[in-house]
């Protein structure tokens, strides 16, 4: 969940500081502001910071939220024990034969 809250809050701030209500400079919600004003003669200036926020908001949604799930999953964790467990069992008694 704290990697939800993460991308939340990166989208969160990016939201106010396009509306002049967030922290001051560099942003990405400034920068996307200032990047309207021109967008028609620069559309990469609006464009590049979209596209990062975009991407830092999945990144931190998909990929660090189900690392972070596969490492601290209980029931995961719980049964590769079980697995690894059972599959040293099987080691030991093959080389007592």
């Amino acid at each position: 969940m704290s990697s939800l809250s993460i991308a939340g809050a990166n989208r969160d701030e990016a939201s106010l500081s396009f509306l002049g209500m967030g922290i001051q400079p560099p942003s990405w919600g400034n920068m996307i502001r200032d990047g309207i004003g021109v967008i028609l003669q620069a559309p990469w200036m609006a464009v590049a910071p979209g596209l990062a926020l975009t991407l830092s908001v999945l990144a931190f949604n998909n990929m660090i939220g189900e690392s972070l799930r596969d490492i601290f999953d209980p029931r995961d964790i719980a049964h590769q024990l079980i697995k690894n467990r059972g599959s040293f069992r099987e080691k030991s008694c093959n080389r007592r034969l």
